[in-house]
């Protein structure tokens, strides 16, 4: 037998398929191998910043307590008229470029001198005793490193090391306080070289998770951006340490990188590096490969099809057959006499459509069959409701008689069976009803349209509030509720829901409904949420189920149908309906609806603008809380 098919095709499409294959395993592995490369070389930079930082802030707080136990120092205060001299001993802090200004408190907080001059002349205010900082070196008598705050002096973010100066007998007689050159803080322990350098750089925040120095753009430090809800900062502000990938909620990016705390500070250290620019080796890799892989599959591309011209003419005979058999036309014969791959195909086919009317034939006997169990199970419905109620209405009637006519020779014990047998009556009519009406649901036709939800619930909570006005429950309906759905069935589906919701809040201190719609992946959700008796979890299979009741029928009536009934409208409708709750603490049941797919695939149907509701009834709406992540410069 030639092979005048398969050799072409097959060759070129599993060369280009292990093109495929193969640069998605590379370039994965490329992946693997650069991260792993990139956190590890993160940690170590990591480190080696912490180090620097560290040691940068013991040098800072060095040169603090050595000033602030110089004796000479202490002799001016309070000065006389030394502030030359004082002047002059607070230069020198500022002579190592280490901080941006210095100063020197009276034990109070007010300020008795600060350098350089102008500075002290722009000072906002002369009392600093509200700052924290001045509260902890007086309260604790220690030296202190603050978190990051804007400076009276210089009305920028500053971070201030400061030290009690003691006199001869131990008290304290005034503070020395130096606020960090946080310019020169963020150049320390630059790590790399070239675009690697530029590429990965490091973070200091203080111990609220604002940026104190920052390598890449310091104008964090400017705004007083607040990255405590980054991931990385927040398991270092909780003392942890560590090193992995994070999305960044300040621009959204995925991070590399690593972190840890700062001893003694509560500060927090980051070296990270952006994954796209870690990875971007293996881009090109990728893109190499996608290149070979074009240049590879052009050239077979050019030899199969050359050969496959060759079967060209028979497969357009076979597709003339298919397109015929979907039409309906099960005659259809396949004229390919070849004894190669296409002419087996050709006998295949007709093989299959020989079956295919076989089947057709089957099914067509299996509908007219199903056409004549619905007509019966029609009929024995009717009987059953026919011939059900009226034993029923006999049942009651003797009874009502027996109660009327004998009710006052009769005991106690007498009426009240009497009056059991009746109620047994009234509730076997009407799970008679329900049983008719889940029965029927699953056959009526399915007629979907745009539904105003508002205004079908605030009908129904009316409908519910005008049978019980002794009932004070605050109920609160969404505006501007939409689905696409059938009217009569979602009528039902909410009165089930909203009715359920109603009766179990009925011995709840506050009795409270909510009914709303949120967007979730399943699409709008709509939730029917009460503050009633709840349920237990573990049991919550059971309330869609016909008859399974989770409370017992003296505290809450009913017959167990209603959420059996609002389940197989959602199923008509193609959508999912789920509960959840605990006992005594409410529940909550929601909803969703796909009918939308259901009209667009019926022919192309345009569904009608929906109206905004009209009600007269009161609503009561409440706020809902919200937020994204910090707009700022990206990190």
């Amino acid at each position: 037998m030639k092979l005048r098919v398969k050799v072409p095709l097959l060759v070129a499409t599993f060369a280009i398929i292990a093109v495929v294959v193969m640069s998605t395993l590379s370039v994965r592995s490329a992946r693997t191998s650069l991260r792993n490369q990139a956190i590890e070389h993160l940690r170590d930079s990591a480190y080696a910043y912490e180090g620097a930082v560290t040691s940068y802030l013991d040098g800072a707080t060095d040169l603090v307590l050595a000033m602030g136990g110089d004796r000479e120092l202490l002799d001016r205060l309070p000065p006389p008229d030394p502030q030359a001299t004082l002047r002059r001993h607070i230069d020198r802090l500022l002579a190592s470029r280490t901080f941006e200004y210095a100063m020197v408190l009276e034990p109070t907080g007010e300020v008795a001198a600060l350098e350089p001059r102008d500075l002290e002349q722009a000072l906002s205010t002369w009392d600093l005793s509200f700052l924290p900082w001045v509260a902890a070196v007086t309260g604790d008598d220690s030296v202190v490193t603050s978190d990051l705050h804007i400076s009276p002096a210089t009305q920028n973010p500053t971070v201030v090391i400061a030290a009690p100066i003691h006199g001869p007998t131990g008290r304290i007689e005034g503070i020395l306080a130096a606020g960090l050159n946080l310019r020169r803080f963020a150049t320390l322990a630059r790590v790399g070289t070239g675009a690697d350098r530029a590429a990965s750089y490091g973070y200091v925040t203080d111990g609220r998770g604002l940026i104190v120095a920052h390598q890449g753009n310091p104008t964090y430090v400017a705004y007083q951006t607040d990255f405590a809800s980054i991931p990385s900062v927040a398991a270092g502000l909780r003392g942890d340490a560590g090193a992995g990938s994070w999305v960044s909620s300040i621009d959204g990016e995925t991070k590399l990188g690593a972190y840890l705390p700062v001893e003694d500070l509560g500060w927090v250290v980051v070296y990270a590096v952006s994954e796209r620019t870690a990875l971007l080796p293996a881009g090109e890799l990728q893109r190499l490969i996608r290149d070979i892989a074009a240049a590879l599959g052009g050239t077979l591309l050019v030899i199969a099809v050359t050969w496959t011209r060759r079967v060209v003419r028979p497969l357009r005979s076979l597709t003339r057959a298919a397109d015929a058999i979907r039409g309906g036309d099960l005659s259809q014969h396949v004229p390919v006499a070849s004894r190669d791959e296409i002419g087996q195909l050709a006998a295949t086919f007709d093989a299959m459509v020989a079956e295919l009317a076989a089947n057709d034939a089957d099914k067509r006997l299996r509908a007219q069959r199903l056409q004549a169990s619905i007509l019966e199970l029609d009929a024995f419905s009717y009987s059953v409701s026919h011939d059900l109620r009226a034993p029923l209405r006999v049942i009651d009637g003797f009874t009502r008689a027996l109660v009327e006519d004998y009710g006052a020779t009769l005991d106690v014990d007498a009426n009240a069976m009497l009056g059991r047998v009746r109620a047994a009556a009234v509730r076997m009519g009407t799970l008679i009803d329900d049983l008719l009406s889940l029965s029927q649901i699953g056959r009526s036709t399915l007629r979907l349209e745009a539904v105003d939800l508002t205004a079908l619930c605030e009908g129904i909570v009316a409908e519910l509030a005008a049978a019980a006005p002794e009932r004070a429950v605050t109920v609160v309906v969404e505006p501007e509720m939409r689905a696409i759905g059938d009217p009569p069935l979602l009528s039902v589906l909410l009165g089930n829901l909203i009715a359920n919701a109603w009766k179990f809040t009925d011995k709840s201190r506050q009795q409270r409904i909510e009914i709303g719609q949120r967007p979730t992946e399943r699409g709008a959700t709509t939730f029917v949420r009460d503050s009633g008796a709840g349920f237990d979890m573990a049991q919550a299979a059971r309330l869609f189920v016909a008859f399974q009741r989770l409370h017992d029928a003296s505290d809450f009536p009913g017959n167990g149908i209603g959420l059996a009934t609002a389940e197989r409208i959602v199923h008509r409708h193609g959508g999912a309906i789920w509960a959840e709750g605990s006992p005594g603490h409410g529940a909550t049941f929601s909803f969703t609806l796909t009918a939308n797919a259901v009209i667009e695939a019926n022919e192309g149907a345009v569904v009608p603008e929906v109206a905004g509701p009209g009600s007269s009834m009161d609503r009561q709406h409440e706020p809902t809380s919200g937020g994204g992540p910090p707009v700022g410069v990206p990190v």
